[in-house]
């Protein structure tokens, strides 16, 4: 359960902030891809393939979180309490197994999203139900498992400061079959 930390590209300072702070985010898979519908009804595909890029959960907030991996440092895990953290119990909930590491970023205020958009969907990289097995998954929002809603009220917003991409609305929500809606 224990990880070694590595010192981060750059010192954190009081213009940066860490998170999780209050809100805890559970990593979930790789973020390969985000498709939505901008304000002029054109589909936009933002593909995230030359950089690291993570999809995180804010199981309190019921938001998607797509953030560069250079900005997340890994941290210790060596607190048994940190096992009843909301986060944790949905990264093991989504994988089927316990996490050996944890992470924490450090971002810039202000923590302004603008809204790109209506989201069509989103595809990560994961080994969700196969330990150290990954695959592709695309998840179109909307869908349930057996139907897909066209007025789903999923949105996609952006924060320029800390080129962040945030998805949430609906009945968007992540459970052991992965992302629901």
């Amino acid at each position: 359960m224990k990880s070694k930390l590595f010192k981060s590209p750059f010192l954190p300072s009081k213009n940066w902030v860490k998170i999780p702070n209050k809100n805890q985010y559970a990593l979930l898979a790789q973020l390969k891809e985000i498709k939505y519908t901008n304000f002029e009804g054109k589909n936009k595909i933002l593909y995230f393939n030359k950089e690291r890029w993570e999809l995180l959960w804010n199981p309190s907030e019921k938001c998607l979180l797509g953030i560069k991996k250079k900005l997340m440092r890994k941290i210790k895990v060596d607190n048994e309490n940190f096992k009843e953290n909301p986060a944790y119990k949905m990264v093991k909930i989504f994988k089927d197994y316990e996490f050996e590491s944890a992470y924490e970023a450090f971002l810039q205020p202000p923590f302004k999203f603008e809204k790109l958009g209506k989201g069509i969907h989103v595809v990560y990289r994961s080994d969700k139900w196969n330990k150290k097995k990954f695959f592709n998954y695309i998840h179109e929002f909307g869908e349930d498992g057996s139907t897909l809603v066209k007025n789903h009220g999923v949105n996609i917003f952006y924060n320029r400061k800390n080129k962040l991409f945030k998805m949430c609305g609906g009945k968007l929500i992540v459970n052991e079959r992965g992302i629901i809606y």
